[in-house]
C-alpha cells in the first residue's frame, strides 16, 4: 500500500507482534489506525485472509487487533489493513504515534 492511498499517516515504530496465537519472528515497522506493516520472514498469510494480530505495548501488555491482509512481500512481510477498532484501540495506537 503506497503513501497516497492511506487515509491516515502511519509512524515508524519497531514493536513485536505475533498472530493467530503463534509468536512469530515478527515487528510492527509502522501503524496507524488504517492499519500497519508488518516485518517477517514467516510470511504464511494471503491477500484477503482475515486475521488477528496482536501487538506488543511499550508497557508489556498485548493489544489484539483484526485486519485483513492487503499485500505480502516474500521473506518480508505484509501489509494489514484494520477491518474494526474500538474507540480503546484507536486511543492506544493514537498513543503510539504520539511517542
Amino acid at each position: 500500500m503506497t503513501n497516497e492511498r492511506r487515509d491516515e499517516e502511519r509512524i515508524s515504530l519497531n514493536l513485536e507482534a505475533r498472530w493467530e496465537g503463534i509468536a512469530h519472528s515478527a515487528r510492527v515497522s509502522d501503524i496507524s489506525v488504517d492499519g500497519c506493516y508488518v516485518d517477517t520472514i514467516a510470511t504464511a498469510v494471503s491477500v484477503g485472509e482475515l486475521i488477528l494480530i496482536e501487538i506488543k505495548l511499550p508497557n508489556g501488555k498485548w493489544l489484539p487487533l483484526r485486519g485483513e491482509v492487503t499485500h505480502t512481500m516474500p521473506n518480508v512481510g505484509f501489509g494489514l489493513c484494520f477491518t474494526f477498532l474500538t474507540e480503546d484501540e484507536q486511543r492506544l495506537i493514537a498513543q503510539l504515534n504520539a511517542m
